[in-house]
C-alpha cells in the first residue's frame, strides 16, 4: 500500500501501534530518534537547505567547496510508522 498521501499506521498489518521498537511508547521512540540528529552538529562549511519533494521533507547538504560533479544520494532503507 503506497502512493501519494498514504501514511501507514501499522494497524492494517496487525501491529501494536502503541509500542515502538524498544517495546515502550512509540512517541518516546520517535522523540529519541529525533534527538539523535542533534548529537553531532553539522560541519561549519556545509549549508543545509530544507526542501519538500512530493510532500516529503528532505534536505540538501551542500559543502562550501565542491570538487567534482558527483552527487551522493542517501535513501533510508528502514521504515518508521
Amino acid at each position: 500500500m503506497s502512493g501519494p498521501g498514504f501514511r501507514s499506521t501499522g494497524g492494517e498489518f496487525g501491529m501494536d501501534t502503541t509500542k515502538g521498537i524498544s517495546g515502550r511508547n512509540l512517541e518516546t521512540d520517535r522523540n529519541g530518534f529525533e534527538r539523535l540528529g542533534t548529537i553531532y552538529p553539522p560541519h561549519s562549511n556545509v549549508a543545509i537547505e530544507q526542501v519538500t519533494i512530493a510532500n516529503v521533507q528532505c534536505y540538501w547538504l551542500v559543502p562550501e567547496k565542491i570538487e567534482g560533479e558527483e552527487v551522493a544520494v542517501y535513501l533510508h532503507g528502514g521504515g518508521f510508522i
